[in-house]
């Protein structure tokens, strides 16, 4: 509880142990890895959460567990949404398409996955792997 409101205050949105309706940890290969899943009492409360933390990240300066205070070498802290197992597969699918398609942008947004090829274009939303050979055909 005490790392997630930390990582609040160090993106400018003050969480209260009140917003938090569940906090825990899950097994990873890699026991250095520590992930840690949280949900919030709202979905605007996630997504509040995540844009900051996806804008502090873009604008200011990238979070490490020496943020935090952690001791160790700095290690870079991610956060993103916690998908079911079919759109975690779709996702990595859509990331390397868009690798190897050239495309610039693949992200997730309220538990869809968006694609845009460059900046300026439309971006357009991956709903089963067919979109994923759509863009394959074209490029």
């Amino acid at each position: 509880m005490k790392t997630v409101i930390d990582t609040g205050n160090l993106i400018n949105t003050q969480i209260q142990s009140h917003e938090i309706k569940d906090i825990f940890r899950i097994q990873t290969k890699d026991p250095a890895k520590k992930t840690i899943i949280v949900d919030f009492t709202t979905v605007l409360r996630k997504e509040d959460f995540l844009e900051k933390f996806r804008k502090h990240n873009r604008d200011r300066f990238k979070l490490t567990t020496e943020h935090l205070k952690f001791s160790g070498p700095a290690k870079p802290i991610f956060v993103s949404e916690n998908l079911i197992a079919r759109k975690k597969r779709l996702y990595f699918l859509a990331r390397d398409a868009a690798l190897s398609n050239n495309y610039k942008f693949c992200w997730i947004k309220n538990g869809k996955i968006f694609m845009r090829e460059k900046e300026g274009f439309k971006h357009f939303e991956i709903k089963s792997e067919a979109d994923l050979s759509v863009i394959t055909k074209s490029a």
